[in-house]
């Protein structure tokens, strides 16, 4: 069997920027094809109040554990795909409604947990 020379092949091809994977992905100066990519700007709560984040929390063991018991006794009832997300979701329905009228955060403490979020994300 003979042996492929790939670099070879790679100068038959149409890839405008032959410097390997890098020049697949790297701008060309084609303007056609270029994107423009916009930072993310973060939803507020009154945009998208059903809009769905991952957090971590920690919680008492004995709490997670009547969580998952509730999940299987909903299971046993005939809802075979509930989840523990949902049962926290109904959770906090309830938790929330139960409460008066909680007053927002002002601004600027929103914005501080922005800004420490985007210096997180950076860091790593």
């Amino acid at each position: 069997m003979a042996k492929k020379d790939f670099k070879n092949s790679i100068n038959q091809t149409n890839i405008p920027a032959k410097s390997g994977i890098k020049g697949l992905f790297s701008p060309t100066g084609n303007s056609e094809k270029e994107e423009i990519v916009t930072s993310k700007i973060p939803v507020t709560l009154s945009e998208n109040q059903n809009l769905e984040v991952r957090q971590t929390f920690i919680v008492k063991n004995t709490h997670l554990e009547k969580l998952k018991d509730f999940v299987h006794y909903k299971r046993q009832q005939g809802y075979s795909f509930y989840t523990q997300k949902e049962g926290l979701n109904e959770a906090f329905e309830v938790f929330f409604a139960s409460l008066n009228e909680i007053p927002n955060r002002p601004d600027f403490i929103k914005d501080a947990e922005v800004q420490r979020a985007s210096r997180i994300k950076k860091s790593l």
